[in-house]
Parts: structure tokens; C-alpha cells; sequence
């Protein structure tokens, strides 16, 4: 996919000298062509089975829906054409999805990994360095909440039926 998420790693690859982004695919071909443009990459796809095909991957990074990301992985790791797979938040829709995925990469020697970097941000690990050397006291709660989404941050809008994220179609 080359949405929103997708542009910050192409950000995070012009940022680098040792990652070149080789192909990208979308199942829009105006999006393809808008990013490809954007990040001055020459070989797009709106298929891909046809980029895993064409492609010497090293990395593979799922930036679509996350509805898709079990069926997308799965298909990457059985293709047996890159060596890693990056996957976006949510991982998958649930547990049974997760454990397809996991068992895909496994069979098909691919490393996999989630792109959740929250516990190893700069500013969590120091969250947790004063907490741990009792700097704040003893803590007794703690709450967390990370929450995107359309709709102006209304609470039913983050429901799986309200959200396009979970949708399909």
C-alpha cells in the first residue's frame, strides 16, 4: 500500500544511505503513480503477485489495511521471494490470523516482524527509566490510550464496524 503509513517509511528510506525502496505496489494505480512519483520510484505495481514475481526483494513492508495484513503476509511469505516482512499496525485482525502468518513466515524461512516501535521510542524507554528507579514513587495505575482514526476522535468512530480500517470492501 501506498497510503499515509507508507510515506513515512519512504521518508525514513530517502533519510538513510543503505535502504533504496525497489518497487512498490498498490491496488490503485493513481496512488502507485502519486507515491512512485513522490519517492522517485521507477517500478510499480498494482499486482502483487507480478512485483514478487519481477522483484529481488530483500524486505517486504505491509502498509495496507489492516483487514488485509494476514492474507498480504501469507501471500508474501509463501512466495518465498523476500527475506522479511515488516508488517504495520494491527499485526491482523485476530489471534487465528496472527498464528497463519506466523506459521507462513516460519515454513517459508522469512523473518517477520510488527512495526510497533512504541517500547523502544526514546521517550517511553526514559517513562520507564524514572518509573523503575522509583523517581515518580510507587505506581499503582497506569493508563494508556493510542487511538487514530477519523471522525474528529469521536469514541464510536474507533468501533471495528464504524471504522474503513476493518471494511473490506
Amino acid at each position: 500500500g501506498t497510503g499515509g503509513i507508507a510515506r513515512a517509511h519512504g521518508t525514513a528510506c530517502q533519510q538513510v544511505d543503505c535502504a533504496t525502496i525497489a518497487a512498490i505496489c498498490d491496488v490503485s494505480e493513481e496512488a502507485v503513480n502519486r507515491y512512485g512519483d513522490q519517492f522517485e520510484v521507477a517500478n510499480r505495481y498494482t499486482n502483487l503477485d507480478e512485483m514478487l514475481n519481477a522483484e529481488n526483494l530483500d524486505i517486504a513492508i505491509i502498509c495496507t489495511w489492516g483487514v488485509f495484513h494476514a492474507e498480504i503476509g501469507i501471500q508474501i511469505a509463501s512466495s518465498q521471494r523476500v527475506r522479511a516482512i515488516l508488517c504495520e499496525k494491527p499485526f491482523t485482525d485476530n489471534a487465528a490470523q496472527a498464528e497463519q502468518m506466523v506459521a507462513a513466515t516460519q515454513a517459508n524461512g522469512v523473518l517477520l516482524a510488527e512495526a510497533f516501535k512504541f517500547r523502544h521510542h526514546p521517550m517511553h524507554l526514559k517513562a520507564k527509566e524514572i518509573v523503575d528507579s522509583g523517581g515518580i514513587g510507587e505506581v499503582m495505575t497506569l493508563r494508556s490510550t493510542f487511538c487514530t482514526g477519523g471522525g474528529g476522535g469521536r469514541a464510536d468512530t474507533r468501533r471495528p464496524k464504524n471504522n474503513w480500517r476493518f471494511n473490506k470492501a
